[in-house]
């Protein structure tokens, strides 16, 4: 699916718009018990699905969609996790300006040096958001990989050393 003009962005503003436009054409849905993680839908779908209407979708589709039209932007980005009280949620890590940044539905946090710093920063803004005790799964990043159409689990050192190499 290509990209609308309207989801081209070059500056963290516009990454801003971006979002807030997503999902105000968003309707949160919880998955059910047969659709967890493991069936997260992959970004080009979502996207599609999204450019077909009204996207209903919950916190892992929506950052799915996020993370594609990131990505066909150039900006690299990594779905990541997490937990609290049992449950859990999907947010959006990316790398823009080389600097990196969370975002949770329309919060989007940053700038900070590291993934790692990143990370550890939102799991306290986490916490306070939603009014719990969290904590970040360290090594359950996931990667899209669009050649292959299929999800990867990366680590924090290899996701830095990722757009070192650039």
């Amino acid at each position: 699916t290509l990209l609308r003009d309207e989801d081209k962005v070059s500056t963290l503003a516009e990454i801003q718009k971006l979002v807030f436009r997503v999902y105000c054409n968003f309707e949160w849905t919880q998955d059910g018990p047969d659709v967890l993680w493991d069936a997260i839908t992959p970004p080009p779908q979502a996207y599609k699905y999204y450019t077909e209407g009204l996207y209903k979708e919950d916190c892992d589709g929506f950052h799915a969609l996020i993370h594609y039209c990131l990505s066909m932007n150039g900006i690299k980005s990594y779905l990541f996790t997490a937990t609290a009280l049992g449950g859990s949620h999907c947010i959006l890590l990316f790398y823009f300006n080389n600097k990196w940044h969370v975002n949770d539905y329309c919060g989007i946090y940053g700038p900070y040096d590291t993934a790692k710093e990143a990370v550890a920063a939102y799991n306290i803004i986490f916490a306070k958001n939603y009014q719990t005790e969290s904590e970040v799964f360290a090594n359950h990043y996931v990667d899209y990989n669009y050649q292959t159409g299929k999800f990867k689990k990366t680590t924090c050192k290899k996701i830095e050393a990722s757009v070192k190499k650039e």
